[in-house]
């Protein structure tokens, strides 16, 4: 099994700043690799400072230029040409194809690039030999070996990209979308239509995870569990955080999750003095959004340097990944975040 990261590198201090690169590979290089961690860098490769490819090779972290695989796909798949410019859709549509030609087939595990490791993912994930899985069902980690299944991918994005009939039906009802937008959504409507079969049920209940939280997204860690406790309890030991009694090997900083973290801090004072609750971080149709669009306002505000209240300015940091990732696993914040009083859902923690 190979373990790999997918980027596409159009500007380098722009993605840093985006996903704390930085953070994210010394965590790893603590992880105390058994094997390389890949970085595939499918455009861009000559925007990467050769200072940071070595600093990170040093820790087992290869970052490779993989542009040429990208254009013998292409020559392969003309197909290929119509892949969206936007570089999140893009590089997550094609990197198994990536993937699996750099790697000759061999199992991969797929990561995005706002996982932070806690503990060796080849030791994590190295015993599997059952099929393809999804973790949690979501794209951000994904186990893919037989060649079927990259098979089946490869027809789902060729029809895709040329309006074939295989994904005409497409549509995900959460969000109203009928356009497949990113592997994830490929790789839902592909089981749906029974093409390919998500084995993470099986692997979760695996003897190797017995002791493990493994979540797909920290705004709802009870999903962690095989089988979900009622009551939550967070703690921090030995430079490592469980939930009950189980370890959590890493945590996909994604997105909402850091505006959560966020909001924490915007919203600290007024819970302290209000009462109240924080909102779930991104707005949802159908549910009263106000509190969220709000936060969400005042936290761009502060970004943009429209705010004079010095509290609020001193607050800039945390309104990205890299002060998120500070406060998050070098401070104090997991301690008050996760607790009854400040997460954003009641009935979640002790």
């Amino acid at each position: 099994m190979k373990c790999a990261v997918v980027l596409i590198v159009s500007d380098f201090e722009a993605l840093e700043e985006a996903y704390a690169l930085e953070q994210a590979f010394d965590a790893l290089g603590r992880c105390d690799l058994s094997e390389p961690f890949y970085v595939l860098i499918s455009e861009g490769f000559p925007n990467i400072p050769a200072a940071f490819i070595a600093r990170h090779r040093a820790r087992r972290i290869e970052i490779v230029d993989v542009a040429d695989v990208v254009d013998s796909l292409v020559r392969d798949h003309p197909w290929l040409a119509a892949l969206p410019d936007n570089p999140v859709y893009r590089v997550t549509l094609l990197r198994h194809l990536i993937l699996e030609r750099f790697f000759g087939g061999e199992a991969v595990l797929s990561v995005d690039a706002d996982v932070l490791w806690r503990t060796d993912p080849y030791k994590l994930f190295g015993h599997w030999r059952g099929g393809y899985f999804a973790l949690g069902g979501s794209g951000f980690l994904t186990y893919a070996a037989a060649p079927e299944w990259f098979d089946a991918y490869r027809a789902g994005l060729e029809s895709v990209l040329t309006g074939g009939a295989l994904t005409a039906d497409f549509e995900e009802a959460k969000f109203g979308i009928k356009r497949v937008q990113h592997d994830q959504h490929l790789i839902n409507h592909l089981q749906a239509k029974g093409l390919i079969r998500n084995a993470w049920e099986a692997c979760h209940q695996s003897p190797e995870f017995r002791d493990l939280c493994l979540m797909s997204t920290p705004l709802h860690p009870k999903l962690g569990f095989p089988e979900p406790p009622a009551l939550l309890a967070f703690r921090r030991e030995g430079g490592r955080e469980y939930f009950n009694d189980a370890l959590v090997p890493f945590w996909h900083m994604q997105t909402s999750f850091c505006l959560a973290c966020s909001f924490h801090y915007l919203l600290e004072r007024m819970i302290a003095e209000q009462g109240g609750r924080p909102p779930f971080p991104r707005p949802k149709a159908g549910r009263d959004n106000l509190k969220a669009m709000l936060a969400r306002q005042l936290r761009q505000l502060i970004i943009d340097g429209q705010i004079a209240e010095p509290r609020l300015q001193a607050l800039r940091p945390l309104m990205f990944r890299r002060g998120i990732y500070e406060a998050f696993f070098g401070g104090e914040l997991p301690l008050a975040l996760f607790t009854d009083r400040y997460w954003w859902q009641a009935g979640v923690f002790a």
